[in-house]
């Protein structure tokens, strides 16, 4: 979170498939502590990243341990691995844009959550 302001632009825009975009840094912030408030062990191990021109792809796999309910499910204190692919868009020097596209199936099944339990 400390590197947030030197690696992140104040006016970041992120999408990702569930929830409303995350707006600057402090909608990024807000994000992160939610999602490690269900998953506080989270990591993301990188896996492949490629670049061209302003844009990074990143593919990478993440594991975590539901501590806090998924969605407002109750927690399962399962742990799971999923594959999750991003690209960003950067400009001077900072992230300004994010698309993030994990494996929900996955995840969901692997919590086991009912497939429809993600929309």
């Amino acid at each position: 979170m400390s590197a947030l302001d030197e690696l992140v632009a104040s006016d970041f825009l992120g999408h990702a498939p569930l929830g409303p975009d995350w707006q600057g840094r402090q909608g990024l912030q807000t994000s992160i502590r939610a999602h490690r408030a269900t998953f506080p062990d989270w990591n993301e191990r990188v896996v492949e990243i490629v670049a061209e021109g302003d844009l990074v792809a990143v593919r990478f796999i993440s594991t975590g341990t539901d501590r806090g309910g998924f969605l407002g499910n109750a927690p399962t204190d399962r742990q799971v691995k999923i594959r999750e692919f991003a690209i960003y868009r950067l400009a001077d020097g900072k992230i300004v844009e994010q698309w993030v596209l994990p494996d929900l199936l996955t995840l969901q099944r692997q919590l086991g959550l009912p497939d429809t339990t993600v929309q």
